[in-house]
């Protein structure tokens, strides 16, 4: 014999009617789902932070075969040393600067206190971007098209797109700030 499934009427929620059920948290529930909240943003900002500061690593070591050769000209050794110093700058970056979080207001940065903003922090970035927006132009204006040519063409452009991909996921890290939960917590007082 087949059943027959019965589904329950939607209805708004009442004021008056108590099922049981109710939206808010108390202050230790509240507590508990900010830390949990907490600690999974923190393992979560690990793995980002170690993954995205081996793959510059990682990708630096592709540079030095071509170190080796001989038949590289100076400026495009000089331009592998720059690749490698770009990638370098970005694990260090990665791995060292702990990103700042955007006010409620979204118009100031607020600083960890306990950080020291050097000018190595300050224009490491800067200078970083053009360096590879000058690898992307050298990988433009390279001339000739041998298969040597096109891997060192790939290798100029590699710094500028792990650099983006760490912007990028720096930019991730700051998105979730559990500060601004903890501002926005409410005081529950039961009846």
């Amino acid at each position: 014999m087949a059943t027959a499934r019965l589904r329950k009427t939607f209805r708004y929620p009442d004021l008056d009617s108590d099922d049981g059920q109710r939206g808010e948290l108390d202050e230790q529930e509240q507590e508990i789902l900010i830390q949990d909240l907490r600690c999974q943003d923190e393992k979560q900002n690990a793995q980002y932070k170690l993954i995205f500061t081996a793959i510059p690593l990682i990708s630096s070591i592709t540079y030095l075969p071509f170190l080796l050769v001989q038949s590289l000209s100076a400026p495009q050794k000089i331009f592998c040393f720059l690749g490698i110093g770009s990638l370098l700058s970005t694990a260090y970056s990665m791995w060292k600067f702990i990103p700042s979080y955007l006010d409620t207001k979204g118009d100031r940065r607020i600083r960890d206190n306990n950080r020291e903003d050097g000018l190595l922090k300050k224009y490491l970035g800067l200078s970083n971007a053009l360096v590879s927006a000058f690898l992307f132009l050298a990988a433009y204006l390279l001339g000739d098209s041998s298969v040597s040519k096109e891997v060192l063409r790939i290798l100029y452009v590699v710094p500028g797109v792990i650099y983006f991909i760490t912007f990028m996921v720096r930019r991730a890290m700051i998105s979730v700030d559990i500060g601004e939960l903890e501002r926005l917590r409410y005081d529950f007082k039961g009846a």
